[in-house]
């Protein structure tokens, strides 16, 4: 199975948004990994 780079470019017009969701995103993101998981995001976001 193949594995797909992506990168990511988002616009943030209000500072304590970002941190508020950012987080929470991360540390789902790292701890799926860690378990091995794949982290799958939909398209059109």
């Amino acid at each position: 199975m193949a594995r797909l780079q992506h990168a990511v470019a988002v616009v943030v017009l209000d500072r304590d948004r970002l941190h508020a969701y950012a987080g929470p995103v991360c540390d789902l993101a790292e701890s799926t990994r860690a378990r091995g998981g794949n982290i799958v995001l939909p398209d059109g976001l």
